[in-house]
């Protein structure tokens, strides 16, 4: 039987203007990123902070996709992209026929979470969780300490959420926490860059992986 299209099996690929933004890679100045093993369709991508161009794979045409900012209630600024073909404002951009377009013009397609039962559902949430901590897929599993950079509080309310699912409860070893701090050094993003973190720390110190213009 052949599965339905899902909105995690098209996120796989999709073109996230928070990763593009968390990644300083939306400037004032033109940036060239070639062959990103994060999207493979994709043989060379300009960015700007009000543009972005791909070069796609076993196409001629280039895709233009707009970028446009709105102003935060806290402060600072959030990036959007426009779909090319409907000129939608989204966050996300999926992998379609022709290029890279928003959810409705890509089929609508729906969440995993829907094709689920309630127990399954809640079963998925807790592995959800879990991936967040870096744990493994079995929700029984010990749960695994803090990741490095995650605030304590924040690291507290995910394993009591973990602890309520129907599919770890009180009787299951999912309560176990394995003690001590994560010395694992972060791994690096989908980009072949330094995580986040690093990135925030030292802004932009892989710029010799890309080519301004």
């Amino acid at each position: 039987m052949h599965d339905k299209l899902t909105i995690e099996r098209l996120g796989q690929n999709a073109l996230d203007v928070r990763e593009l933004q968390r990644e300083a890679l939306l400037t004032d100045e033109w940036l060239a990123l070639q062959q990103a093993f994060r999207w493979p369709r994709i043989t060379r991508m300009l960015l700007y902070r009000h543009r972005i161009v791909l070069e796609l794979r076993n196409q001629l045409p280039q895709q233009n996709i707009r970028v446009s900012w709105t102003r935060c209630h806290f402060g600072g600024t959030r990036p959007w992209l426009h779909c090319p073909f409907c000129q939608r404002r989204v966050a996300r951009l999926f992998r379609g026929f022709g290029g890279y377009f928003c959810r409705a013009c890509c089929g609508n397609p729906i969440y995993e979470s829907q094709r689920r039962s309630k127990k399954a559902r809640a079963y998925l949430e807790a592995y959800r969780l879990r991936q967040r901590l870096g744990g493994s897929k079995p929700v029984r599993d010990p749960i695994r300490p803090r990741p490095r950079g995650m605030k304590q509080k924040t690291y507290d309310r995910i394993c009591a959420r973990i602890v309520s699912k129907p599919t770890s409860g009180p009787s299951s070893t999912a309560t176990t926490k394995i003690r001590g701090p994560s010395n694992k050094p972060s791994p690096p993003n989908r980009y072949g860059l330094p995580s986040s973190a690093s990135a925030r720390k030292h802004r932009r110190p892989y710029a010799a992986n890309f080519r301004i213009t």
